[in-house]
């Protein structure tokens, strides 16, 4: 079986400019030819039962990580939900109203983006293990070298793009904390109607700001999606020397 025969048993993710395909967790079926070898039922039964536990212990694992981190953003959030409401409440005019509101969005910022960052990581430890788990099992049960090294490559695009996907998540974190400052003076200015007159002069120096702030932003996608691209690159090589051998 050619190299790319084995890696078509798992669909290579496109990471394109910023968010990566999620269909790399497509399920592999091994060619009709790289049958699992016939093993004992008891054997069989054993390595079917340890596969499905660890899936399953997976799963609970990433749903507590999960409920967790929901749970941390609803304590952060909370008590700036009762401030916008008791700002809200007092506001005279609706450029109070918006105030508020702005205000309100920039406090629970942090709290956002660390929710992100907590379900990148539990998606992360999620992917590794059912990886892993499933090398496991078709170790066990005798599956022939090329049926592992294609799960072994399967391995490392799932386990690549769920990194990747965290990494843009980290810069989309970064350009929205140091981008906040500009965006809270155009939006304090367009409420106000006076857009025009209160940015002035400085608003050549606002778009300067957000290029530069754009520009670190877009290199951290590419540094990521070049590691992606790299560690891709590793593992169909290292799919190609298992099948030669």
């Amino acid at each position: 079986m050619t190299v790319g025969a084995a890696a078509s048993l798992v669909l290579t993710v496109s990471p394109g400019l910023v968010v990566p395909n999620s269909a790399a967790a497509s399920t592999v079926r091994p060619a009709a030819n790289l049958r699992l070898q016939p093993i004992p039922d008891d054997d069989e039964d054993v390595a079917t039962t340890g596969y499905r536990k660890r899936v399953r212990s997976a799963g609970h694992d990433r749903a507590r990580a999960r409920a967790q981190a929901n749970q941390s953003f609803r304590d952060a959030v909370a008590p700036h939900r009762q401030a916008l409401v008791a700002a809200l409440a007092a506001a005279d005019s609706s450029a109070d109203r918006r105030a508020a509101k702005i205000a309100y969005g920039e406090a629970v910022l942090p709290a956002k983006i660390a929710r992100k960052a907590a379900l990148q990581a539990a998606r992360i430890e999620y992917v590794e293990a059912v990886e892993q788990a499933r090398i496991d099992f078709l170790t066990v049960r005798g599956a022939d070298p090329q049926v592992v090294a294609a799960a072994r490559y399967r391995q490392a695009v799932n386990t690549a793009t769920a990194e990747y996907r965290a990494a843009v998540t980290d810069a989309q974190a970064t350009f929205r904390i140091q981008s906040a400052p500009i965006r809270i003076v155009k939006r304090h200015a367009s409420g106000s109607g006076e857009a025009g007159n209160s940015l002035g002069a400085s608003a050549e120096s606002l778009r300067l700001a957000t290029a530069d702030i754009t520009g670190v932003f877009r290199s951290r996608v590419s540094s990521a999606r070049a590691t992606y691209q790299a560690k891709i690159s590793i593992a169909r090589k290292i799919l190609g020397t298992s099948l030669a051998t």
